[in-house]
């Protein structure tokens, strides 16, 4: 289920920064439905009027994808440190503690975001 889409360049998008100035698709989705194809989490919030499905209202139901399999070589993204890192891309070690990433891969940890570069 698809709540928005819009394009941004080089701001601070809902959890995460696109660094490069390339323009990139967003979409705001139920966490259940995982990643539209060629997108990648930067963020998740709580949608508690919305559609998607939660037992616990403080519950992080929205996730925020931005596009990245239409980007050049050399654009970068900041994203979700326990994203896994698309084909073709590079990344950096954990960082600092991105607003709306969870820490399922890094438990206990505040380092939780990470910059992709494509290649």
């Amino acid at each position: 289920m698809v709540f928005g889409k819009y394009v941004a360049a080089s701001i601070v998008m809902a959890g995460g920064l696109f660094v490069s100035k390339a323009a990139a698709e967003q979409k705001t989705v139920c966490c259940i439905d995982g990643a539209p194809q060629g997108f990648i989490r930067v963020g998740s919030t709580i949608g508690a009027n919305s559609r998607c499905p939660s037992n616990d209202p403080q519950a992080l139901n929205l996730c925020i994808y931005v596009r990245y399999d239409n980007l050049k070589s050399g654009d970068k993204l900041s994203v979700c440190a326990d994203e896994p890192t698309p084909s073709g891309w590079t990344e950096s070690k954990p960082f600092t503690k991105l607003a709306g990433c969870d820490d399922q891969k890094y438990s206990g940890s505040a380092k939780n975001e990470k910059i992709i570069q494509k290649k």
